[in-house]
């Protein structure tokens, strides 16, 4: 008989129970073209006939559990800290030693939790991520050192190098959305010929020759324009309106992210979580502007869109990858008191002050320009020279806060200083208020915890006792053990 959701949970919830952790490693031999899986448990363990696989046997050889934790980055959005941890397996009778010419780097690994007398079938899979290197620290240990999916992010987008004329050896600039003033790469000078794009555009805004517009130009419909009016005098700069598919340009979030991250990088439509990714361009209807124009790691780009519309990003258990608002509203998924926090397991980590104000920068300007042509206007002047313009969010009920805080500016890819006026209203809505973090050790529980999930904490200490929701900003556990940690923002 199966192993329900509701038997689990009573099964995790109980001290007196056997856990077994399953590990499936994968890897590269020596001859770098055969793929192996190695199969290892916390307890000696054979999956049944009916299982996948079938009548496997997992060595008994974990001698250390992963801790895995994952944390927001301090700011709260943008960036996650990837989801880490260590495997340590015993290798005294030297089983492992071949390891040391294999190729372990970002290949797969896959963990299971379960009683070790029950199949395999009935394990829940706990997480899912990538091999990020192999260490042997003593004779009878091997440690393999893992991370979440979000390993493969430190990969530059993949571009396409430019082999002929003066940018030889230069990567094709990547334009999405609407991009004011990008400095284009001078292809072939005998015919004015510049690179804009990796592919074709949506459209050619305009051209300007040291801030002066012309009208003398041709897009020749494969990510490049040719001035026709002789040879430029000043800094060439364009309006690009670029990527796109079927008609449409590729302005909202899930658009750039899916460009970057599938058709330019390691990742497939699958490895996107269904629950936000499907309705994620009605999430965040914000339009964006991004030009890249030399390789970049993925990370920062992601980083960069996601920071823009107020959003976090972080790798499931299951290993794949999450984009979620990051907010302090919404119903709890969990429910804590003082039957699962243990003995002093609630403790503040960080009371944080309000804002007075910040400011947002958007229709951002790609090529800042000190010095233009003298028949440019004034205004066109300070344009061409500011990298931003700005929106700004003040904490109207905060005139009597000594004002000893930093009041933040930040840029954007954002394009609309609607948008931009509107999700700088909303993140002083969140920092124009007294914060505070708190660390919250619990028991186990079936539940899984994700970043940017709402809990709610009843406890006796640190005015908690009529119960207070926040957000998960932090979280770590090890599978085997009966204890958690996570830190919310309330």
């Amino acid at each position: 008989m199966s192993i329900s959701d509701t038997q689990y949970t009573a099964w995790l919830a109980s001290d007196a129970q056997q856990r077994c952790v399953l590990v499936e490693l994968d890897y590269l031999a020596a001859d770098n073209t055969t793929t192996v899986t190695t199969y290892v448990a916390t307890h000696g363990f054979v999956s049944a006939p009916t299982d996948s696989p079938a009548n496997q046997s997992y060595a008994a050889v974990i001698v250390g559990v992963p801790l895995l934790s994952q944390r927001m980055s301090d700011v709260l959005l943008g960036s996650t800290t990837a989801n880490t941890g260590v495997i340590v397996l015993d290798n005294s009778d030297g089983t492992y030693d071949a390891w040391l010419t294999s190729n372990f780097s970002g290949r797969a690994v896959r963990m299971y939790l379960g009683s070790p007398s029950w199949p395999k079938a009935d394990f829940r899979s706990v997480w899912t991520g990538v091999i990020s290197d192999l260490r042997v620290g003593e004779l009878n240990n091997v440690a393999v050192e893992i991370r979440s999916r979000e390993h493969l992010l430190s990969q530059d987008i993949t571009s396409t190098k430019i082999t002929t004329g003066e940018s030889a050896g230069k990567y094709r600039p990547l334009c999405y959305g609407t991009c004011v003033n990008v400095s284009p790469l001078l292809y072939d000078s005998s015919l004015d010929k510049y690179v804009i794009n990796a592919a074709n555009i949506y459209n050619l805004d305009a051209v300007r020759i040291n801030g002066v517009s012309t009208a003398s130009f041709t897009d020749n419909n494969d990510g490049t324009l040719t001035l026709t009016g002789g040879d430029p005098v000043g800094q060439v700069t364009a309006d690009v309106r670029g990527m796109f598919s079927g008609g449409t340009l590729f302005t909202k979030i899930k658009d750039i992210v899916n460009d970057m991250l599938v058709t330019r990088g390691p990742f497939v439509a699958g490895d996107f979580d269904t629950t936000t990714w499907t309705n994620l361009n009605t999430t965040f209807a914000q339009t964006m502007g991004l030009y890249i124009d030399q390789p970049r790691p993925l990370y920062q780009l992601l980083d960069e869109v996601c920071a823009s519309v107020g959003a976090f990003y972080y790798f499931t258990r299951t290993g794949l990858l999450n984009i979620k608002q990051f907010a302090l509203s919404g119903t709890a998924t969990l429910s804590l008191d003082t039957n699962q926090i243990v003995v002093r397991g609630v403790n503040v980590v960080k009371v944080w002050q309000p804002l007075t104000k910040l400011k947002r920068g958007y229709a951002r300007n790609w090529t800042p320009q000190s010095s233009v042509d003298s028949t440019v206007i004034t205004a066109d002047r300070e344009k061409w020279l500011q990298p931003y313009q700005w929106k700004l969010a003040e904490n109207a009920a905060a005139a009597n806060i000594k004002k000893l805080l930093q009041n933040p500016e930040e840029g954007t890819l954002l394009t609309s200083g609607t948008q931009t006026q509107t999700e700088a209203d909303r993140w002083m809505g969140i920092w124009g208020n007294i914060r505070v973090q708190y660390r919250i050790d619990a028991f186990n529980t079936a539940a899984t915890i994700n970043l940017g999930d709402r809990v709610k904490v009843t406890h006796p200490r640190y005015g908690l006792s009529a119960g207070v929701t926040g957000t998960v900003v932090a979280l770590s556990d090890q599978i085997n053990r009966h204890r958690y940690q996570i830190e919310i923002l309330v």
